[in-house]
Order: structure tokens, then sequence, then C-alpha cells
């Protein structure tokens, strides 16, 4: 049975959620999908057919299994324009107008789903020994697995269906996390959905040990026991640097779809309160940098649209007061934008006029 990897990608991480039965009327119509992962997918109807509810969004038509999806409303309505007639407070401040708004963040998974080709179908023979190789990689030795390795990275993009799908729980994060080496591979753009599947198990699992309430000491403790560090710390040390791990082999594969997933990453670390176990702003502005050091090559899945996207979501942070938002930025915007981009000191008038002239030909890179 041939793989399907865009509904694959579609559903990774997804929970068994309720069925869904969509009355006919809802044809055509734009509507909201909410599904059990936390996305949300905009688009017009298009009906359902054997489970399947198809959407066409802004990205291209998506497949979602009905058992994935949680609500399905029809779409907010736009808010009605201004009345020009309106009259307007002369005694109102108006605030400096902000050129670069902040939109909503890209949907990856839904970017993907229209971007991500049909993986090769394997053979037989191919599909048993990348079988084998997953299925052995649990009880290997440390050689064996870095042969196995070697094999699943020489089977490429036939090999991410199988490698996404296994080791999915919290007890084979550390598994998992040395198995995507097979595909921590500079110019593997496809590898974005198992990259970001396995980072929001390790974040989760990181921020639950993290609040967790710290295990009282024993009424009588032995000296052995004052001397030796609480386990608890190591067990959160070793999960943050379970979620580092993944952004590192993500920043290896490059391409548009690791740089939008790290991209969205250390945005919501930097825009609230971060554990200082994560926080490395140097750390995390290096590996921003390199995920995006292929957008220039002649031979990669980079389009234009992807720079304007990327561009887009990262403008606004320059003119944020948050210094750490601003290094992120201007470490994407450097790799993705033409040379003659204004210094980043330059005021957001001057970027503004500058995107405006520029955002066209950047497109159609």
């Amino acid at each position: 049975m041939k793989t399907n990897l865009r509904v694959l990608l579609l559903g990774m991480g997804l929970a068994t959620a309720l069925a869904l039965t969509v009355a006919p009327r809802a044809a055509a119509s734009e509507v909201q999908i909410k599904t059990a992962d936390g996305q949300t997918i905009t688009g017009e109807f298009l009906g359902t057919t054997d489970g399947i509810i198809k959407v066409r969004s802004k990205y291209g038509e998506i497949s979602i299994p009905s058992k994935d999806v949680l609500t399905l409303v029809k779409a907010p309505d736009a808010p009605a324009p201004a009345d020009p007639k309106a009259k307007k407070d002369p005694n109102a401040v108006e605030a400096p107008a902000v050129k670069f708004p902040e939109g909503k963040d890209v949907n990856l998974i839904a970017l993907l789903a229209s971007r991500v080709p049909e993986p090769p179908e394997p053979t037989k023979q191919q599909r048993q020994e990348i079988f084998r190789c997953i299925r052995n990689f649990r009880d290997s030795s440390d050689k064996s697995r870095a042969k196995s390795i070697e094999i699943l990275k020489g089977f490429g993009e036939t090999a991410y269906p199988f490698i996404s799908s296994d080791y999915t729980t919290v007890d084979d994060l550390e598994d998992k996390i040395q198995m995507l080496a097979a595909v921590a591979v500079p110019g593997s753009p496809y590898t974005a959905g198992i990259f970001s599947k396995t980072h929001a198990t390790a974040l989760t699992e990181f921020k639950r040990l993290a609040a967790a309430d710290p295990t009282p000491p024993p009424d009588y403790p032995t000296k052995k026991e004052r001397d030796q560090p609480n386990p608890q710390t190591g067990d959160i040390k070793a999960a943050a640097r379970r979620v580092l791990a993944i952004e590192a082999d993500a920043s290896a594969a490059q391409g548009p779809f690791n740089t939008l997933f790290l991209f969205q990453v250390y945005k919501a670390r930097y825009t609230g309160e971060t554990d200082v176990l994560l926080h490395d702003i140097g750390h995390d502005r290096a590996l921003m940098g390199a995920v995006a050091g292929d957008a220039g090559a002649s031979k990669s899945e980079w389009q234009g649209n992807d720079r304007v996207i990327l561009a887009e979501s990262a403008l606004p942070l320059l003119f944020k007061d948050n210094d750490d938002l601003k290094e992120i930025a201007q470490a994407l915007l450097k790799q993705i934008l033409p040379s003659n981009h204004p210094k980043f000191t330059a005021s957001e008038e001057e970027w503004f006029t500058w995107w405006t002239k520029n955002k066209d030909r950047i497109e159609k890179k």
C-alpha cells in the first residue's frame, strides 16, 4: 500500500479525536478547522470523501482525516470596512502608524502538505531493510546504531515516513533523537515535519518536568544523599538537551520549511518568559542563520514566496523592544534578503519603503 506522506504530515502528532459529519450545505463556504494538535486551518470547504475532509487554503488543497478534526465551523466574517463618512474626534490622539503589523504564524503543516512531494515507493526488499533498521535500533549497540543510521541515510526520502511514524512516545525520545541523525543531512528540506513532531513531544516533556514540584528530601538524608545532586534536576537538564538537539538537527537539514520551523520556535521562546536552560541567544542566532544558509543556492527548495513569507514574519521583530527577537530576525533576514537591504539600524519607515519597492522582485526570484 502506497504511503501518503502528505496525509502523514497532516496527521503528525494528532491524537484520536471526535468523528465529524459535515452537512452538504457547507460546501463551497469558508470554514475554520481545528485539529487535535492545536493547528487551525482556514479555507474553502470542498467536501468529505471516505472520511477525508478536503479544504482549499491559500497554500493549496489539503486533505485531513476526519478523525483528526476537533471542530469544523464557519470561518469568521471579515471585519466591516470603516465608514468613510464617520467623523473623527478632533481631540483623539492617534498612535504612530505601524508599518509592519505582526500577523498570525504561518501554518507549517498546511504549507508542508501543499509542497512536499510523495516519497519514492520502496520495493519489498527496501521496506524490509528499513523496518529492520528501525525495529532493532532500540536494542542495538552504538556501533550497530551508527551503521543503521548510514543505511537509513542511503534511502533518503523513501525512509522519511517510516522514521516519522515510529518511536513517537516520551519514553522513545532518546532513541528517536539519535535516529534523527539519519535525516539531519544538508539539503533535506522535507524533514521539517519529522523535526517539528519530535520537538513538540520533547518540549512538552521538558515543560512538564520544569513545572513539577521539587521532590522533598528524605527526613534523615545520608551523607551520600546530601552530596549527590538532586536527580530531578538532572532529568530537567536532560530534557532541555533533547529539545536543543532536535533544533540543531533541523538547522543542519536546512531548507525553507526547517527555517520556518526554527523561526517559529525561537519567536515563541524569546517573546515571553524563557527557561534559563533553553535561553541561549548566541546559539539560537547561529542556528537561525545556518538553517537558512542554502537560501541562495541555485538547486534548493527555496521559492520566492518562501522568502516573502519569512521576511514578513521577521520584519516586525526588528522594531520590537526586545533585543533577542531582533537578533533572531536579523540572522534570518541576512540570509533571505538581497544585499541592498537597509541597515538594521534604519527606521521602520525606511525599511517599509524598501520592502514595498522590492517585495515583488523577491517573490519572483
